[in-house]
């Protein structure tokens, strides 16, 4: 296990093992609400443009909304049994 001395050092690996995985590069700063819940919409898009899902149509802000709707009436994240 690698011990960190610094925290920059500590971002730098962690962002190999990110890219290692399959991550893009693309850093997101000083970034609003509203840009963190576009690029969410953006990423829900990418994972999901087949034609039995969203029938490569991005979702509209009210749909966005709907889903943060839902997400702030759950206590946990995973679905309350």
């Amino acid at each position: 296990m690698t011990i960190f001395k610094k925290e920059a050092d500590f971002e730098q690996a962690f962002i190999e093992v990110l890219i290692d995985k399959g991550w893009e590069r693309e850093v997101l700063k000083n970034k609003t609400e509203a840009d963190l819940l576009q690029n969410w919409a953006n990423i829900l898009f990418e994972n999901n443009r087949q034609r039995d899902r969203l029938n490569d149509v991005p979702l509209t802000n009210g749909e966005m909304q709907q889903i943060m709707e839902q997400i702030k009436e759950l206590k946990t994240l995973m679905p309350i049994s």
